[in-house]
């Protein structure tokens, strides 16, 4: 049996692969291929990260997935590897895919080995699959999804993606696939059918429809980033239902205003951060991934952020000022009660 580690990294398209890949099971095992679930996860594999790489190396949410303590984290963790190879025992698989974008975090040495240790009581052939994202876009993306869940952005080490697969290359007696995540790279021009193509016999189709991750503009971000500093000055924490209903709204209310575009950075912001990544001539040299904008030569003066320091949409974004307006009168209008805006948004 072949085990298959997809490991992410974020904001790569995962969760749109491991939906299909969940909502396709019974065409994968009549092809030999197991894709489980595991301890409440209908379609992600992060239940056994903490057997896999320890609790201290563990995402605070999925560890509160797992357990009220760590102790009761790491055991539901055990439970989820031996119902995983309960499964494999049974079905007999010839082929078993495992997915968490969480695995990518725990890029550290000692940490490999014990997850080589353990996949391979399954299977010696063992590869290990790594979608990439250009840097600048990923900061966006990730940034994004962060105001939004009202967490503050970390930046990662501007040399993440080199450790991290320099790291995993301990666990690979067989393969390691690190491929370049844009659409002129990926087969079909999306992650599923890129996947599907590579490693599934026969692909793997789009099973949802439904929209992952929904992109707001740069406009609706700067008014995101408004309500979430409001609160965090007046040491106010939002309400998770106010807080849904209000980002709910601000999606709807963005995806209807004429004019609605993706985000885009300033091309000085977006030079800033390539140039400050320490690994982009090490993944060209080992894994041919480059990006047209690794090379961008505007000047550090006209950007008013810096890696590390405080990530601001009016910075570092291109923004339609009128767009803006009238997107913040349309947001004010709002009842209070209803959208819980700060009196000013």
């Amino acid at each position: 049996m072949k085990v298959l580690l997809h490991i992410g990294h974020h904001k790569t398209g995962s969760t749109a692969l491991q939906r299909s890949l969940a909502q396709s099971r019974r065409f994968l095992r009549r092809g030999g291929i197991l894709y489980p679930r595991l301890s409440g996860w209908w379609s992600v594999h992060h239940a056994l990260f903490p057997h896999f790489f320890g609790v201290e190396y563990c995402d605070p949410y999925v560890l509160r997935r797992l357990g009220r303590s760590s102790q009761q984290s790491l055991e539901t963790s055990r439970a989820a590897w031996q119902e995983l190879r309960s499964q494999v025992a049974r079905l007999k698989p010839e082929k078993l895919i495992l997915s968490s974008e969480t695995f990518f975090t725990a890029g550290y040495h000692a940490q490999m080995e014990r997850l080589g240790n353990i996949l391979r009581e399954l299977s010696d052939e063992i590869e290990t699959v790594c979608y990439v994202r250009n840097p600048a876009e990923w900061v966006l993306s990730s940034f994004s999804t962060q105001i939004q869940m009202d967490s503050r952005f970390q930046w990662p080490p501007p040399g993440l993606r080199e450790d991290v697969l320099k790291a995993y290359e301990v666990v690979r007696p067989a393969k390691f696939h690190v491929i370049k995540y844009a659409s002129e790279s990926l087969l079909g021009g999306n992650i599923t059918q890129d996947f599907g193509s590579r490693f599934i016999e026969g692909g793997l189709h789009n099973a949802s429809s439904r929209r992952i991750n929904v992109s707001l503009s740069a406009e609706a971000m700067v008014l995101m980033e408004k309500y979430v500093c409001y609160h965090r000055a007046s040491r106010k924490q939002p309400m998770p239902l106010r807080q849904q209903l209000f980002r709910r709204i601000l999606r709807h209310v963005d995806s209807m205003l004429e004019g609605f575009e993706e985000p885009r950075l300033v091309p000085a912001a977006e030079a800033s951060i390539m140039r400050a990544c320490t690994d982009l001539a090490w993944l060209e040299m080992h894994h041919a991934i480059a990006w047209s904008n690794s090379t961008n030569n505007s000047p550090y003066e006209e950007c008013a952020i810096n890696y590390g320091g405080e990530f601001s949409v009016p910075r570092a974004c291109k923004l339609n000022e009128a767009r803006l307006a009238e997107l913040e009168k349309i947001m004010t209008c709002m009842p209070m009660r209803l959208a819980g805006l700060a009196p000013s948004v």
